[in-house]
């Protein structure tokens, strides 16, 4: 049996430890699995928190401060993310991940204390610094880990823990609301972060470096990737009415618009938690299967293109349908629609700077994520 055992082991690469490091992937999968469920129990109430404790001395109106430390937040992670990537070069994975609860539980704690919309604005972006430098550390230690050979499943894993994390943490923190209200939740979410520091510290090996950075393709520097790929029309295209519009409606609609929407129907905090909870209960199961569909069919264009309209015409199920069913099967469909978004938008995206043979792979993949990160930071305020 313990023969048996250890042959499973190898062959799905359990507990795979890196010769001489003792390293293994659980190391951080753990860790950063407990964190992330702590930054996702804020989510299915954050615009009606914010509304609670607007007041005529906020910075803006109502409606714009709803979703404004949405946008925030993911502005910080978009513009501190760079510089976190360098922080682990020089200072390591482990120390990185430690460092970064400090932001991330002041800004917990600064939502606790806060007793206006600009205090939670603020506390919302401090939280997005620690967010963006663990996520970071935790990434690079599992790249450092993994052999080539196994890196893909890495990466895989680490979506997943983001993705399983959100779906609990929107759930349980919708309950956790409806039970206790909304400051407490912040004080739990201190509590699970804390703990998250502490296996982090007992789990993560300090001998672990990041993973050397890919070089850019010879002769081409960020700035000339920019460029080549702005005269790019399909890229452009692509990131301009499909990278952008995809990520507009998920913080937008997702994360704005169906709590409040919601809350306006009466819905328990609860119901809105799990309504939310739904979008990623959906995208896990579907988005491989989706993504085996569009390498069957070799479209991927053409997939993520009637995915993004099919995205936008699913909220027309909510025209003059005033309930919380009609949401619920809205935030359904459009779960189904972005699954055959994920992961044939990379392709797709890939196979159109495939045009701009001086651009490399890692240069093209960097700046459409920043581009998704636009539509992420625009999506609220719109």
């Amino acid at each position: 049996a313990r023969a048996r055992l250890a042959a499973f082991a190898e062959r799905h690469a359990i507990f795979a430890r890196e010769e001489g490091r003792g390293a293994s992937i659980m190391d951080a999968r753990i860790p950063l699995f407990v964190f992330c469920f702590a930054e996702e129990l804020q989510k299915s109430f954050l615009p009606l928190f914010v509304g609670e404790y607007h007041g005529p001395d906020d910075w803006f109106a109502r409606d714009i401060m709803l979703g404004l430390p949405i946008s925030c937040f993911m502005f910080v992670i978009a513009a501190f993310t760079p510089f976190a990537g360098k922080f682990v070069d020089r200072f390591g994975a482990k120390r990185l991940f430690l460092a970064g609860l400090v932001p991330a539980i002041a800004g917990y704690l600064g939502c606790f204390l806060a007793q206006s919309a600009n205090d939670i604005v603020v506390a919302r972006s401090v939280t997005a610094v620690g967010y963006a430098i663990i996520t970071i550390s935790a990434q690079s230690y599992i790249a450092a880990v993994l052999t080539k050979e196994n890196r893909a499943r890495g990466m895989a894993i680490f979506v997943g823990v983001l993705m399983t994390a959100t779906m609990c943490g929107t759930a349980i923190g919708a309950i956790l609301a409806d039970w206790l209200g909304y400051k407490p939740v912040f004080l739990i979410a201190t509590f699970f972060a804390v703990v998250a520091g502490a296996l982090g510290y007992a789990m993560l090996s300090g001998g672990v470096e990041s993973a050397p950075a890919a070089k850019p393709a010879s002769g081409t520097k960020p700035r000339g990737a920019f460029a080549s790929l702005a005269r790019n029309s399909q890229f452009v295209l692509i990131v301009l009415f499909i990278a952008i519009p995809a990520k507009v409606i998920l913080t937008g609609f997702l994360y704005l618009f169906v709590p409040v929407y919601l809350a306006s129907l009466d819905a328990s905090q609860s119901e809105i938690g799990r309504i939310m909870m739904m979008y990623s209960l959906i995208i896990i199961p579907i988005s491989p299967l989706a993504a085996r569909f569009a390498d069957q069919i070799g479209k991927n264009v053409w997939v993520v293109i009637f995915a993004t309209i099919a995205s936008g015409l699913v909220l027309l199920g909510l025209y003059q349908s005033p309930t919380v069913a009609a949401v619920l099967a809205v935030v359904a469909a459009l779960g189904v629609a972005h699954a055959f978004i994920k992961a044939p938008l990379i392709v797709a995206a890939m196979e159109a700077a495939e045009a701009s043979p001086d651009v490399s792979r890692t240069g093209a993949m960097a700046i459409l994520r920043t581009s998704e990160r636009i539509g992420s930071v625009l999506g609220p305020v719109m």
